[in-house]
Formats: C-alpha cells, structure tokens, sequence
C-alpha cells in the first residue's frame, strides 16, 4: 500500500477544511464573545486551528510523494477511512480550545456527528453557543451533506489526482463505477453547484 501518496491526499483534505474556517472566524471576529474563564475565545480557537490544519495539510501536500499513478482501490479506501478521520479530528479543535467542549472525545464526537450528518449532539443548549461557534457547526453539517470525498472528487483532477477509487470506496455496493468513470469530476462539478445554488436561495428566502 503506498501509504505516502494516502497522506498526500490528506493533506489535500486537510487544506480545503482550513478554507472552510475562513467563515467562521469572521463570523466569531464581528461578535467578538466574550471567552470562557481560562480557556481562548471562540475567535483565536478557529485561528489556531486554521493555521495548524493549513501548515499540516500544506506539508503533506508538499512534502511527501503523490504517487497518483499508483493508486489502487485499496488506498482509495485508506483514503476514504482516514480523510473522516483526520477531517473530524481536526474539525473538534474549535470546540475543545474555547473551551464548550472540555474533554476532547466530546469535541470529536461533536466535530464527526456534523460531518457526517447523524444529527447527535453533546450540547443540551445549543442557542446559548457563540455564533462562531454555531456557525462552524453548521458548515461541517452542510459539508458533510454533500460529503468530503463528493468535493474533491471535483478538484483532485485539477491536481493531477485520480478520483475513481476514492468514488468506489465511498459509494455503496452496486453502483457501476466504470461506466461513470469519465464523467465523475464533471458529476461532482454539477452536484455541488446544485448544492450550493440551493443554499444561497434558501439563505434569501429565510431572511
């Protein structure tokens, strides 16, 4: 198993979740609320995190060998497996250093129930969250709906990296994955233009 080219995608991975907290830290920057006695605001949580996940991801990316051409179905499931992983491990930071979740398998379970869209939650009050915070639980839950494997199957062309086997090792059985194995990125492109359209109008219609 090339296990440096799996890492090479992870950090891929871990880049575009560094993106994804953009939002949220403008969002906990513009209401500035006020910090948990002794843990950091909600705002310097998502910053620690962004810039921690991007280095990582940015090393992985750059630093270890994709080895694109010898992927296999096997490490399209390494991949798969580890990608929520990493995604979820890296995603529960923001509730753990500001403190809403003091024990990390809390701010974890939080952080994987969003982003795959299981609808759990440890929190009993989860108005009286900051809206940093509520906003980032939101985003994993809206990424999670479309799925993390769905996105980079839209942009890992554009990096030279093959999207069929990470396709086969997150569809369900059945599917025939060589019939759409030219139109897979294309299908991504559309399904998530789709996905986003759809939220910008429902944004628009609820205000």
């Amino acid at each position: 198993m090339n296990i440096l080219a799996i890492f090479n995608v992870v950090g891929v991975l871990l880049l575009l979740l560094s993106g994804l907290m953009v939002l949220p830290v403008g969002i906990a920057l513009y209401y500035d609320h006020p910090p948990l006695p002794g843990y950091m605001a909600d705002s310097q949580a998502f910053v620690l995190t962004l810039v921690v996940s991007f280095l990582i991801g940015l090393s992985l990316w750059k630093i270890l060998p994709s080895g694109v051409e010898k992927l296999r179905d096997r490490e399209g499931f390494a991949i798969v497996a580890l990608s929520w992983i990493f995604i979820a491990f890296a995603g529960a930071f923001p509730y753990y250093l500001s403190g809403y979740c003091p024990e990390f398998i809390d701010a974890f379970f939080e952080s994987m129930s969003g982003f795959t869209t299981t609808g759990a939650s440890i929190f009993r009050d989860i108005d009286s969250l900051p809206r940093g915070i509520l906003f980032w639980r939101s985003v994993t839950q809206w990424f999670g709906g479309m799925g993390i494997i769905l996105l980079s199957m839209a942009i890992f062309p554009a990096l030279g990296i093959g999207s069929t086997h990470l396709f086969k090792a997150e569809v369900p059985g059945g599917v025939t994955v060589e019939r759409m194995q030219p139109r897979l990125a294309e299908t991504a492109k559309i399904l998530w233009k789709t996905y986003v359209v759809l939220t910008v109008l429902e944004v628009i219609l609820l205000r």
